[in-house]
């Protein structure tokens, strides 16, 4: 778990697969963001950060959190698969607010990120 809290302020840049038409800001299939905290949520290692713009039905998306799809923490790889995780109603999420799998308000994405040193 410590490695997951040194990856506060690192920026990244994902490349979305689900969905397969994917826009955001940042471009087609393409997130880009900062990391703003990290946790340990449900046991699991979980990033939240600022994110490039994307819709979501009608509501502006601008933040999101991220899991590891196949593995135990972040950083082991150059490029990890995650789960990206955001609320529909376009608020900020945050280890206060996630996860809510049972109120039906997180909806979520696949890629691959790639961490970087923040500017």
């Amino acid at each position: 778990m410590e490695k997951t809290f040194q990856e506060v302020g690192k920026r990244f840049e994902a490349l979305i697969s689900e969905p397969w038409d994917f826009e955001a800001e940042a471009g087609q299939n393409v997130l880009t963001g900062i990391i703003t905290g990290a946790g340990d949520v449900d046991g699991r290692p979980t990033l939240f950060a600022k994110c490039s713009e994307f819709l979501s039905g009608t509501e502006t998306i601008n933040s999101v959190a991220m899991r590891p799809r196949y593995k135990e923490d972040f950083g082991d790889q150059d490029r990890v698969t995650v789960c990206f995780y955001f609320l529909k109603d376009g608020s900020r999420i945050s280890p206060d607010n996630f996860p809510e799998w049972q109120t039906g308000r997180l909806d979520g994405l696949i890629g691959s990120i790639m961490l970087r040193e923040g500017d």
